[in-house]
């Protein structure tokens, strides 16, 4: 895609968003055929070599959107997107709107559509699976450092990232994602996510919504009938028996460090002089 084309799903995520100025009036045919840009983009066929390619690029704009540190687009201009795909806007004057964390989200969430669907054809080999894992840990990562705003969607994202991660440790873990203790759950001053440096704890909190992902899905009774009589399935509840050992030892007091980080972050300042 170029520019011009990421531009009009910059808007359409804008418009089916809900984002707009007082100056800008976004009528519902704009919100028809921006939801209709939004699932035409990433619409393939789930079996075909050729929807493969079209998922390949698919992941490949959510990739680059994702490595974005921000997102802002000029909701004014609509007219033009609704010219592009044959419909009319109402929008009258220019105004530049954040977009970051609609455009994130969007992103993560075709990107779990190809894990749910195309994470294991024939055609898609051990590296790209890494390099698409490294991609969202990569965000992750930017995430942890991006500065708190007043509008701030961090925590909304990293949820949708745990999300992401918990998905590809269910499916490679540890076969195919030897490294995901050292990746996701070590502190980031050793390579992994684990921060409290900032008041969210928005590292913290993906490598905890994570493991929470995971556990529940091992003990989810639908996910046992299903895996029940698989060598597989027991070897990796067996891996993941023997991480949970070594993580209770590496990871107890960081918990314990995050839960006082948090209940202190969210405290008020009455609740903090009744505790004295």
């Amino acid at each position: 895609m170029d520019e011009s084309q990421v531009s009009d799903l910059l808007q359409s995520i804008a418009i089916s968003s809900g984002l707009s100025s007082p100056a800008s009036a976004i009528s519902q045919a704009d919100r028809i055929i921006a939801f209709n840009v939004l699932e035409r983009f990433k619409r393939y066929d789930h079996k075909s070599s050729e929807g493969l390619s079209a998922a390949r690029r698919v992941l490949a704009v959510s990739i680059e959107l994702l490595s974005r540190s921000s997102h802002s687009v000029c909701l004014g201009d609509a007219n033009k997107i609704a010219d592009t795909h044959g419909g009319s806007s109402t929008s009258s004057s220019s105004t530049m709107i954040d977009v970051t964390t609609p455009t994130k989200l969007y992103a993560l969430g075709c990107i779990m559509d190809f894990v749910a669907t195309r994470y294991y054809t024939d055609s898609l080999a051990d590296i790209d699976r890494a390099a698409l894992r490294q991609s969202v840990l990569a965000a992750a990562k930017q995430l942890i450092v991006t500065e708190p705003t007043s509008s701030d969607g961090r925590r909304i994202v990293a949820s949708k990232i745990a999300n992401v991660l918990a998905n590809f440790a269910i499916r490679d873990f540890p076969q195919r994602w030897m490294t995901f203790a050292s990746e996701v759950l070590a502190s980031t001053h050793n390579g992994g996510l684990w921060n409290t440096a900032d008041g969210e704890g928005v590292g913290t909190k993906i490598c905890l919504e994570c493991l929470s992902i995971i556990i529940e899905n091992c003990t989810d009774s639908d996910f046992n009938s299903k895996v029940r009589y698989s060598s597989n399935a027991l070897m990796f509840f067996s891996d993941l028996l023997l991480f949970s050992t070594e993580l209770v030892h590496s990871h107890l007091s960081l918990s314990y460090t995050y839960i006082y980080m948090y209940m202190h972050f969210y405290r008020s300042p009455q609740q903090e002089e009744m505790m004295y």
